[in-house]
């Protein structure tokens, strides 16, 4: 059995017309195919087509041919099993090939005839525009060529996907299954070209010269929580608060520094003059530090007035609220006044 399997490698060999295998091609194909036919025994069959294959590239024979081709069917690929078939009559026959050499190439012819019948086709349609013309289609995400599309497409059984192209620019696809032997018409509706999305407006023009301008808003601080989770409406309170008790800090500090400098002043000016220039600086200091008390004190109240409202807010319905503050600061007679005026608004 070794001995004509090797016979008939070398004699088909040499009848092939691509270039002549050398022995060592001819030793490899041949341990190639062995190793193929247990792996079939195993029921391996894509590492047997993998050797096959393996077996045929190194030199291709009509056992060998015959072999990959019934693998090829036996996984549902019809139609590379029917090329490989069809490619056993380009061997040429030799005067020294053996009779399974022979009785491979008749049984190759046909398989390939019966292959014919079984290998599923379809027939791709365009609906729609009658303007439109089919611009390429892919089957599996694979290109088909377009002298493909004339007639019949032969495909393997099973699952395909096949996506249209249209001349207009419109594509399609459609997912469908085909049975050994069967014939599909496939009518593809085309979906029309994504248009290009419309450019916006020009911006307007600027006004024109004379035309009034808004009153601008006057000066001022505005307080506003927004309406929200309690949980939001809670921390935000807590902050707003802590930023009040943090004014009325500074402002008692002020406070106290302003009264420490009258001490100062009370003891160095009399009758609205002073006797020496620390005296002249305490009373500039404490000035000053008067000012900055009485703002941050009435800022720190106001404040802390609406970190306790967020706080006691958010334990019931959220509500908006805000307020509207503005400071001032000036002179009462000799002694300098600030004032912080607001409005809730609800």
């Amino acid at each position: 059995m070794a001995l004509a399997v090797g016979i008939a490698f070398g004699a088909a060999s040499r009848s092939a017309p691509a270039q002549t295998p050398t022995p060592l091609d001819i030793a490899r194909a041949r341990s190639l195919f062995h190793d193929a036919m247990r792996l079939r025994d195993q029921g391996e069959r894509d590492a047997e087509i993998r050797t096959l294959e393996a077996a045929r590239a190194a030199t291709p024979t009509p056992i060998i041919d015959l072999e990959l081709g019934r693998a090829y069917a036996a996984a549902g690929r019809l139609i590379s099993a029917r090329r490989v078939l069809v490619s056993v009559a380009d061997l040429a026959p030799q005067p020294a090939e053996t009779p399974r050499s022979a009785a491979a190439r008749a049984e190759a012819a046909r398989l390939a005839a019966d292959l014919q019948r079984r290998i599923p086709t379809v027939t791709v349609r365009l609906v729609g525009s009658p303007n439109d013309a089919i611009q390429g289609v892919q089957v599996d995400d694979a290109p088909v060529a377009a002298e493909r599309l004339a007639g019949a497409l032969p495909l393997d059984p099973g699952v395909h996907a096949i996506s249209v192209q249209s001349s207009s620019g419109g594509s399609s696809s459609v997912t469908l299954e085909l049975k050994e032997g069967e014939h599909r018409d496939v009518d593809v509706a085309i979906e029309p070209a994504p248009t290009a999305p419309a450019r916006p407006n020009q911006a307007a023009p600027p006004a024109a010269a004379g035309a009034k301008s808004a009153a601008a808003a006057p000066i001022s601080a505005t307080v506003a929580p927004r309406s929200g989770g309690r949980s939001s409406m809670r921390t935000i309170g807590l902050v707003v608060g802590g930023i009040g008790l943090a004014a009325l800090g500074a402002g008692a500090y002020f406070g106290v520094r302003t009264l420490s400098d009258k001490s100062t002043i009370d003891q160095a000016c009399h009758g609205g003059t002073c006797t020496s220039q620390a005296a002249i600086d305490a009373a500039d200091d404490a000035l000053t530090a008067s000012v900055v008390s009485d703002v941050a004190l009435a800022a720190g109240a106001v404040v802390l007035g609406v970190g306790a409202y967020l706080v006691l807010a958010s334990s019931g319905a959220p509500r908006v609220a805000g307020l509207r503050v503005r400071p001032s600061v000036g002179l009462s007679g000799a002694s300098p006044r600030a004032s912080l005026t607001g409005e809730w608004t609800w």
